[in-house]
């Protein structure tokens, strides 16, 4: 965490979105990391990073400020950390909407709703613990110049191919925040699923598509493999060739139009003076008429 250096990926983050100027914005793995007492049986509660916090001020230091939707929290991990650190080490991971500042009456948003999914992760320790890895999503209702849709923003499980497709098919279930939407649906984030690639990886992808989703990436810019994924953990690869897949998606059900979709996040000109690229994923960026 400390090697790759958040307070200043958050300054480019914030660059590239300025440039994108997104009027809503889905976030994943939002980390927030805290710390406490060496094997201390109390949640850690000392504020190390804070991933939203730190986001949120580059973007208003840019002068493109972003306001909070909603936040749902997933993952809640803690464990000790021995020496040199003799600290108890807490991680919080959290998916988040933000909408860009001072629209006024062009962005009315209601509705905002959020929930773990039903099926997750679960892992067991060595000592016989079981983990289970929270994922989930995060929606509201929006009206963006009197065009009405649902923006919803999830990440699903990276790890596991079933869990994975099992949480598509919670998403677009008649109960779920895609399948329950009233009219049209802008889906994003990290579905951890390439249409390109063979099953079970593509599952969960293909369940999306398959209950009337449309992949705009491959509208707007058909023939290109859009690669989105992955640095290396301590993001200081020497360019994006490292890139091998497209798992970050924009996705829409109903009558949404397709002007342009873009990926952020693999300029080199757009790095850290140390430089560590913005993020392990590339940003997608759809510009859209519902």
């Amino acid at each position: 965490m400390q090697t790759t250096d958040f307070p200043a990926r958050a300054e480019v983050l914030a660059g590239e979105i300025a440039d994108a100027d997104p009027t809503l914005i889905g976030l994943q793995e939002v980390a927030l990391w805290r710390s406490g007492a060496f094997n201390n049986p109390a949640p850690a509660t000392n504020v190390e990073y804070d991933f939203l916090a730190s986001l949120q001020s580059e973007l208003a230091a840019v002068g493109a400020p972003y306001d909070v939707v909603r936040v749902q929290q997933e993952a809640d991990l803690e464990a000790p950390a021995g020496g040199p650190h003799f600290k108890d080490i807490r991680l919080t991971m959290h998916d988040a909407i933000l909408v860009k500042s001072g629209l006024g009456g062009e962005v009315q948003l209601t509705n905002d709703q959020s929930a773990n999914f039903t099926n997750n992760l679960t892992l067991t320790t060595g000592t016989g613990q079981t983990i289970t890895v929270k994922r989930g999503w995060v929606s509201v209702d929006a009206v963006v110049n009197k065009r009405s849709f649902r923006f919803v923003d999830t990440h699903l499980e990276a790890f596991h191919p079933g869990v994975r497709f099992q949480q598509a098919q919670e998403l677009v279930a008649g109960s779920g925040p895609v399948g329950s939407a009233p009219g049209k649906v802008v889906l994003v984030g990290d579905i951890n699923s390439d249409p390109a690639q063979s099953s079970p990886n593509n599952l969960a992808f293909s369940a999306l598509i398959g209950a009337g989703m449309v992949d705009t990436w491959a509208v707007a810019n058909p023939g290109n493999p859009g690669l989105t994924c992955c640095f290396s953990e301590l993001l200081g690869d020497p360019s994006a060739s490292v890139f091998d897949s497209r798992i970050d998606h924009v996705l829409t059900k109903g009558a949404v139009g397709v002007t342009a979709s873009r990926v952020y996040g693999t300029d080199p000109d757009n790095r850290t003076a140390s430089g560590l690229w913005p993020s392990d994923h590339a940003g997608v960026m759809a510009t859209l008429t519902p």
